[in-house]
C-alpha cells in the first residue's frame, strides 16, 4: 500500500495528475492493454475513459490513428505491446481541467528541459530504463525528438543510489525521529 509506505514514489497520488496541465486525454499503452482517461466524460458518453484488449479488439476509431505510426513503439492491435507508451495529446481548447494552452515555443521549452533532466531523473524512476519522445504533426508525420537510456552501468549505479538514499533516511528517521519505516 503506498499511503502507509514512507518511501514510496506516488505516495499522495498527485504525480500522474499533474498530465492534466496540458493534455484532456491522456492515455497508456501497457502489456496487453490500450487505456484512454477521459475525467471529464465527453468521449464514451459519461464514462471517465475505456479501456481496450490490444490482442481482442481490432479499433478502427480514429483514436487509434496515433499509435500506428512508423517508428519503435508503434503499436501491433494483435499482440501485448513490450513495455509502456504513455500519449499526451495537448490541449487545443481551453477544458474545465486547465485553461492553459502551451505555445509551440513553451513546449519546446518544457521538452528541452525534460530532455536536460532524463538522465538524472531515470536515476530515482525504479521501473523506468528508457525515455523516448515523439512529435506527432497536425500533417501526421511523426519525429523522435530525443532519446534517453541507462546503459547497464547507470542501472547498476541507479539502483545502488537509491538503496543508498533510502538507507540514510531510513537512518536519519529513526535516530532523529524515533520513526523506523
Amino acid at each position: 500500500n503506498k499511503r502507509s509506505d514512507l518511501f514510496k514514489i506516488g505516495k499522495f497520488g498527485i504525480g500522474f495528475n499533474s498530465v492534466f496541465h496540458v493534455t484532456d486525454l491522456p492515455s497508456i499503452v501497457s502489456g496487453e492493454w490500450l487505456c484512454f482517461m477521459d475525467p471529464q466524460k465527453e468521449i464514451w458518453r459519461g464514462e471517465p475513459g475505456h479501456k481496450y484488449k490490444l490482442t481482442s479488439n481490432k479499433p478502427e476509431n480514429s483514436l487509434f490513428s496515433p499509435f500506428r505510426f512508423e517508428s519503435s513503439c508503434s503499436l501491433e492491435f494483435s499482440q501485448n505491446y513490450p513495455g509502456t507508451l504513455i500519449r499526451f495529446p495537448l490541449r487545443s481548447n481551453p477544458s474545465y481541467l486547465s485553461n492553459k494552452l502551451y505555445s509551440t515555443s513553451e513546449l519546446k521549452g518544457l521538452l528541452s528541459a525534460l530532455k536536460a533532466d532524463a538522465p538524472i531523473l531515470l536515476l530515482f524512476l525504479r521501473y523506468i530504463e528508457r525515455v523516448e519522445v515523439f512529435t506527432i504533426e497536425t500533417n501526421g508525420a511523426v519525429s523522435k525528438t530525443f532519446s534517453v537510456e541507462g546503459d547497464q552501468s547507470t542501472k547498476i549505479a541507479r539502483r545502488k543510489l537509491k538503496d543508498n538514499f533510502l538507507a540514510e533516511v531510513k537512518q536519519y528517521l529513526s535516530v532523529s525521529h524515533n520513526i523506523i519505516p
